[in-house]
């Protein structure tokens, strides 16, 4: 009887509004009904956030619906009218912690109603359709409330907050500015720049022995050979030196080189090496590093 009563007064308000068409076009057919439950924030004015969720349902019809749906209240409940369409059989569904306990569906004279059960809260009503006008949406939405964005849309806003932020506080720094390192990662730099450092006294001092401090010097004539003879160990090296009439022994590290002999440029690789453990022995660094060739 309470379902007869809903259908009349829906029926007398539909013919308040309009004149019942007599056309008989063939009601379209419903052929899927979707529902699903949609996360809520409050609006800037509400009281509290409720645990509820808002209901959202999507009807699929056969061929495009291009009817304007009835939306009605009746006693309470929110009542939606397509006229025209129709469903094979009346359907329910439940819901639980939503803004209404259940929606009913059911045609009667080419017409579907469906009916919001039990809300329980005050309902705002937002229709939609996609551009086939196949498809149409209903969303049950608690009064004074709004869609929540989708899960990833906000972390993705808080990340962009987050690094504009980070951007603005950041301290103008030189080392910021021009993306350097930390100081200590340079000494590698600087170790560096100590060896070209003594390569460059040492071809100096060298240059200073074989040019002519008078008369022109021409550098087509000049030799200049740098080769490693071997390794002392791990930060030690030997190098030789050699010009058009000279070959020099140099003891070479990551801190210093050491000057160790003029030798005569014909002399074998082995003789250099022989002669610069010699003269290690005999240096200031005694017999430091002999014993490691």
């Amino acid at each position: 009887m309470r379902l007869l009563f809903l259908l009349l007064s829906a029926a007398f308000m539909l013919l308040a509004e309009e004149k019942i068409s007599l056309n008989d076009d063939a009601p379209i057919k419903l052929v899927h009904w979707q529902n699903a439950l949609k996360e809520v924030q409050p609006d800037s004015n509400a009281p509290a956030t409720p645990p509820i969720k808002a209901v959202q349902t999507t009807l699929t019809f056969e061929t495009p619906f291009n009817k304007t749906p009835k939306i009605m209240e009746v006693e309470g409940q929110k009542v939606i009218v397509l006229k025209n369409a129709k469903l094979d059989s009346k359907k329910t569904m439940d819901f639980k912690e939503a803004s209404l306990n259940a929606l009913e569906m059911f045609s009667y004279q080419n017409d579907i109603y469906l009916l919001s059960k039990k809300a329980k809260v005050e309902l705002e009503i937002q229709a939609s359709n996609s551009k086939d006008k196949k498809r149409l949406r209903f969303l049950f939405l608690p009064k004074g409330f709004h869609l929540a964005p989708p899960p990833n849309l906000k972390e993705k806003s808080q990340q962009t907050n987050l690094a504009q932020k980070d951007t603005n506080e950041q301290p103008q720094s030189p080392l910021n500015t021009l993306e350097l390192k930390p100081p200590l990662n340079l000494s590698h730099a600087y170790k560096a720049l100590a060896v070209i450092a003594a390569l460059l006294l040492i071809l100096y001092v060298i240059k200073k022995k074989i040019v002519p401090t008078q008369g022109s010097f021409s550098a087509k004539d000049f030799k200049l050979e740098i080769s490693v003879l071997g390794r002392v160990d791990a930060n030690h090296k030997i190098i030789s030196i050699e010009t058009n009439k000279e070959r020099y022994l140099v003891l070479l590290s990551d801190k210093y080189g050491l000057l160790l002999d003029k030798i005569s440029p014909k002399t074998s690789k082995e003789e250099l090496i022989k002669e610069a453990e010699n003269n290690i022995k005999n240096s200031k660094l005694g017999n430091l590093y002999a014993g490691k060739f």
